[in-house]
């Protein structure tokens, strides 16, 4: 499972470079919880958790893309994401630019002290 409803709003985990199969998967489970949400006309939050993942292909990033659109779209207030590589960041950082999700996004490396409990706090609390 990649993506489970919580009680602040979804949460993810992908904990390696995502096929294209996965990356299907991925957004089906996600786009279900989002619909979820916006049926019932609450904003939700994102906590993922990408930690185990260097970087994505371009084509695993469009899908990626359009679901971050969807997200924003459906009521996504606050995102936070935790990674382990600078690469992966920036990677997910341009993607958000280009949404214009940056405003709502912090970023998360696992070397810092709490990361976990920093990224739940922005997530529930902002």
């Amino acid at each position: 499972m990649f993506a489970k409803k919580t009680s602040y709003g979804i949460e993810i985990k992908v904990s390696d470079k995502l096929t294209l199969e996965e990356a299907h998967v991925f957004s089906e489970q996600l786009n279900k919880i989002i619909v979820d949400y916006k049926s019932a006309g609450k904003e939700f939050a994102i906590l993922a958790d990408t930690s185990g993942v260097k970087m994505q292909d371009p084509q695993i990033m469009a899908i990626i893309g359009k679901n971050m659109a969807f997200a924003k779209e459906s009521g996504l207030v606050r995102v936070s994401l935790i990674f382990s590589t600078a690469t992966a960041k920036l990677q997910v950082s341009m993607k958000a630019k280009e949404l214009g999700l940056k405003q709502i996004e912090r970023y998360f490396d696992v070397t810092e002290e709490n990361y976990l409990e920093k990224a739940l706090a922005w997530v529930e609390k902002g």
